[in-house]
This record gives C-alpha cells, structure tokens and sequence, in this order.
C-alpha cells in the first residue's frame, strides 16, 4: 500500500523475478498479479540472462528461464539435456565428493542446503577444514539463543545452552573433550588428570558463568583438532564477553551493540562458503552445488527456493540428491 500510494508521487518502476520471492515477513507476499494489476504500465522484464552471458554460459541462462513456468506451477522441471550436473550420493561419500568438487571447479564456490537443516556435523568440518565457512543470518540466531539464555535462563538452562552453541559452533572436537565441557559447565564433580583441565576445574567449580564461558573458548582455541565452524557467532561472543567483564554492561545490550556494527558486512567477499537459499538470495557464485535429501520440500520449503539455489552460479551448477 506504501509503494501504490508512493508512485502516485513519484515515477516508480517494479523490476524484478516473482520466483525470488522467498523470505517470509510475517505475512503472505503480494501477488504478482497484484504487482502486474498496480504496475501495468511500468513493468519491466527480465528476459536477458546477463550474468550467464558474461560468464560465457548463455546456455544455462537461458535454460533457467525456459524453467520458470515449471517453477510456477510447482513442478520439478525436466533435466534431461539441461546444462545442470546431477548425481545421486550417499551421506556417506558426500564428504569426499564435495572436496573433490572444490578441487575441480576453481572459483568462487557455494554449496546450498535445506534452510531447515544444518548440514551434517563430519559434513560442515570437512568443507571448514578445507577453507569453506558457514554463512550465518546477520542476527547471529545461535548467539543470540546463548545471550537469552545466560540472562533470563535457570542454571541449567544456562549450562545446556552454552553446551550446545560449543557443540554447534566447533567441529573436531573430541569426546571427552566435550564430556568434560558439559561436566564443567553443569558444575558436575569431575577429576581431571590433564593439567589445563585441572585448572579450569579449579577456577570454575560452580558451573556457568562469563569467566568460564571466555575461558573455555580460550581453551577450545588451542585445541588443533577445533575448526571453528560459526566463525562471527564465536568472534562476536568472544567481544560481548570482553566488554562485558571490563563494563559490566548488561548482555544483551552488548549483543545488540556488537550486531549492529557487524550488520552490513558483505557476504559476497567469502570465496567458499556453505548457505541456505536465505542466506545466498542476491549473491552471485562461479559455481554452485545444490544438496537436497528426499524430504527436501520439508527441509527446503518449495520449489521457489530450488529456483534461487539453481540461479546462484554463473559457471556451473551441480544438482546432488541425497539417498537415505
């Protein structure tokens, strides 16, 4: 209603693709044939795949707009001769392919999956080790989960919390390393025999707390085997702590100070990186590897976000169903 009444005052043109239309505000999406209806004379169209063009692929560019009316009807499109690469794999040897098609594909390279769904952990660490990094919504959500909980949550709220965002955002961390985070964190007695595990049992014998949450980061850092695998999460707590024990300001204010600074850092700069069709909206890749399980309408949401996924790269773009 705001836009409708703005053209009435100033000259307004919609430009834009109705398959893009993915995020959810809360309320359903304008029409297209609204736009279309309110819009009639001022419309433009996008017919002339550029990008692909410049990449010197017209061919998938022009493939993805022969597919729009499938998507349109909600309909998987047909493949058969397309310029899409696709394979079935196992969870299995997903690891192992994906290196090898870092290795094979040079460019800037983006691997998309569910945005309900994580990729497996063994997954997400393998690709962290070879230089990918996990793309993150600009609120931090897994951060912001920790901050709510270190300030409105019981004790153990708070334990489990922070276990669970080490848990997610560190990959390659042993067994007992994480056996004896949580028995740390719980405050649960244990006699560590290792001397840097004695000492932080030591220091911090009645569970949780901001001293202990900086100090196990400390440690978790000097571990080799750690990849940190929700790289800003980790860099922005690790401030919020820092202030927070020099300050005493409050936690949450911290947590909103630190994402408005980190706010409007590109994502388009990260070289390899592993997203959601949310989190890759708008950003443009050399090449593009789509995972999908047999659930993926559950997991994705609808044949819209396959449609963003398949119009990321440039260069080339691989389309892997995953068996059971």
């Amino acid at each position: 209603r705001m836009i409708v009444q703005l053209k009435s005052i100033l000259p307004c043109r919609v430009l834009g693709d109705d398959l893009q239309g993915i995020f959810d505000f809360g309320n359903d999406l304008v029409g297209w044939d609204v736009v279309k209806a309110e819009f009639a004379n001022d419309l433009g169209v996008l017919d002339t795949p550029h990008r692909w063009i410049k990449a010197e692929n017209e061919r998938l560019g022009r493939w993805l707009i022969g597919a729009r009316p499938d998507f349109r009807q909600n309909r998987e499109p047909n493949y058969d001769g397309s310029p899409i690469e696709r394979r079935t794999l196992t969870y299995g040897n997903l690891s192992s392919e994906l290196i090898g098609l870092t290795h094979a594909k040079r460019g800037r390279t983006c691997i998309i999956g569910a945005k309900a769904h994580p990729l497996p952990p063994a997954v997400e660490t393998a690709l962290v080790n070879k230089g990918y990094r996990v793309l993150e919504p600009n609120e931090l959500s897994a951060l912001r989960k920790v901050i709510t909980a270190l300030t409105e949550g019981s004790a153990s709220a708070r334990s489990d919390a922070v276990t669970k965002f080490l848990t997610r955002a560190y990959g390659g961390l042993p067994q007992d390393d994480k056996t004896f985070i949580r028995n740390l964190l719980a405050g649960t007695a244990q006699r560590p025999h290792r001397a840097d595990r004695r000492a932080l049992w030591e220091r911090h014998r009645n569970g949780t707390s901001v001293a202990l949450i900086q100090d196990l980061l400390a440690y978790i850092g000097e571990r080799d085997s750690a990849c940190d695998k929700l790289h800003e999460s980790i860099s922005a707590l690790k401030c919020i702590l820092e202030q927070h024990l020099v300050s005493n300001t409050d936690l949450k204010s911290l947590y909103a100070e630190e994402i408005a600074k980190r706010k409007y850092q590109s994502r388009s700069k990260v070289f390899r990186c592993i997203g959601s069709t949310l989190l890759v909206k708008g950003l443009e890749f050399d090449h593009v590897v789509i995972l999908r399980g047999h659930d993926w309408l559950q997991s994705w949401g609808n044949h819209r976000d396959l449609y963003v996924a398949l119009t990321r790269g440039s260069r080339s773009t691989t389309l892997i169903d995953l068996a059971a």
